[in-house]
């Protein structure tokens, strides 16, 4: 696995990204990066992981409002992507029953694409719009 500094290189210079071999809490990591969760005023930094069953966010714990994120996968009625105070890496994701997140992340086409077009542990597709 790469290291902090060598991630956000990569990132800020728009290199490719390599596949992901991780597990995190017992479930394979399909997509990761560093992003920024926008909870009230605050837009908090940490890493945004995407696995078969859910959308995982953790802050990197310089916060002020540590809690983890999790958004079972069946429950995201759509994403799409949108601006936060003229931004424009920024994706909203909407959730069944609940306020809408926003996610401010480099790799926004690649992780809208997975969200939109992937698939879940049995194979069913996701039907997110």
């Amino acid at each position: 696995m790469k290291s902090l500094p060598d991630t956000i290189v990569d990132e800020i210079l728009g290199r490719p990204r390599e596949a992901v071999d991780e597990v995190f809490e017992n479930e394979r990591v399909l997509w990761r990066g560093p992003a920024n969760h926008v909870r009230g005023i605050e837009a908090r930094g940490g890493w945004l992981r995407v696995t078969p069953t859910r959308l995982v966010f953790r802050s990197h714990g310089w916060n002020i409002q540590n809690q983890p994120l999790d958004i079972v996968r069946t429950d995201i009625v759509s994403v799409e992507p949108c601006r936060l105070l003229g931004v424009s890496r920024c994706l909203k994701v909407t959730i069944s029953g609940k306020p809408a997140q926003k996610f401010v992340v480099w790799d926004r086409e690649g992780l809208l694409s997975l969200l939109r077009q992937g698939r879940f542990d049995d194979g069913s597709p996701a039907g997110i719009s």
